[in-house]
Formats: structure tokens, sequence, C-alpha cells
């Protein structure tokens, strides 16, 4: 991947990632985890005997409330390869515009690799394999909860309504609290449903409970 296909991808999500360069250790981690979280809607298992309602979730899933997500774990992926990144820069020496740089920042750094070596995100994560499953099970954990949210959320839609009396007729948007993710790569979440009145209704969503 070079900077011009780096800077498409970027763009093709719609994201606007804490670093641009930077992005280019998490950015084919962030297309995968569109694509699955476009999928979960569509999801059919059932699980603990609960299942997905489409047409309750599927709002909160597209267009600006997909990208809003994926900005979240932009920034969380960004931190994640932080040390791996500040141990690259500290051990590479290379030329700029013909003279030798012993000293380089981060943007330096990943140019360089970027216009000399297609691969090196590649041979970044071989030389740095915690990052990369780090990487991986942030990605898979992410998925896995909001799947379960989902599922949560469809199940007890009739008892939110009995609690709360609101009429909520879809969830339309899903926010992170924080860029912090607790136990099983899962997070406090900002919920907002639709109600028939025509206002909008914000819950809390923790892993134990809503």
């Amino acid at each position: 991947m070079n900077i011009e296909q780096l800077e498409e991808k970027i763009q093709n999500l719609n994201i606007t990632p804490p670093d641009k360069l930077r992005a280019v250790y998490y950015i084919e981690v962030l297309e995968d985890i569109q694509t699955q979280l476009q999928m979960i809607p569509d999801n059919t298992d059932i699980q603990d005997n609960l299942q997905i309602e489409k047409a309750l979730v599927q709002e909160a899933f597209k267009k600006k409330k997909l990208t809003d997500l994926l900005n979240t774990y932009a920034r969380i992926l960004d931190n994640v390869i932080h040390g791996g990144l500040n141990t690259e820069i500290k051990n590479f020496t290379g030329l700029i515009d013909g003279v030798m740089i012993l000293q380089l920042t981060a943007d330096q750094v990943i140019r360089n690799l970027l216009e000399g070596d297609g691969n090196y995100v590649q041979k970044f994560y071989s030389r740095y394999p915690f990052l990369n499953r780090i990487t991986n099970n942030i990605k898979d954990n992410l998925i896995a909860s909001l799947t379960k949210l989902a599922r949560r959320v469809s199940n007890d839609i009739a008892d939110l309504n009995n609690v709360f009396r609101l009429g909520i007729t879809s969830l339309i948007r899903i926010e992170s609290i924080d860029n912090y993710l607790v136990k099983g790569g899962q997070q406090n979440l900002f919920l907002t449903f639709q109600i028939l009145t025509g206002i909008r209704a914000k819950l809390i969503y923790k892993p134990s409970d809503v």
C-alpha cells in the first residue's frame, strides 16, 4: 500500500483518523469492521434465545452513524500501535532528499517505508506480533459486542418500553462514552432511540446492563 492508496481508503471509509499516516497500520482492520458492522442487522443467528430484529436496529449501522463508530475505533486502534511505532522510529535511519537523517519524525519514517516497500505494514506486524494480535482481538471483540447489543436491544425492547413508557420505534445511534474498552473488548455506550412522539431518548448501555 502506498500513500495514495491509503488516502483513497480513508476517503472511502469517510473517516477522520487521529493521524492520516498512522492510519496505515489499521485501515484494513477498519475496512473489515465496517463490512461486519453492516452485516449485523441481517444476522439471523439465535444465541442464548436472543435474535436480532432488523427493523429495530438497522438505522444505527448506516451512513454517518456507522462513520462515527469507525472514527471511535480508529482512535482506539491508533493508541494501540504507538508502542511499536515508537520503537520503529528509534531504530530507523533514512534518506531525506538524499541526506542521511538519524532522528526522523513518525511522518518521515512512515513516508519512507511506504514509498520504499509495499509490504511495510505486514512486516511491521511481523516484527511486533503482539500488536497484530491486539488489533485483531479488538476487531473481533467489537463485532461480537455490538452483535450482542443488537440481540439484547431486540429482546429487551418491550421491557424498556414498559419501564420508561417511551414507545420506542427504533435504535438510531450507538455512541461510545469514551475511547476505552472494558473486559472482553466491550464498551460503555450511549444508545439513542427514536420515540413514537418524534422525540429521542438516550440510555446508557453497559456490558452488564442497560
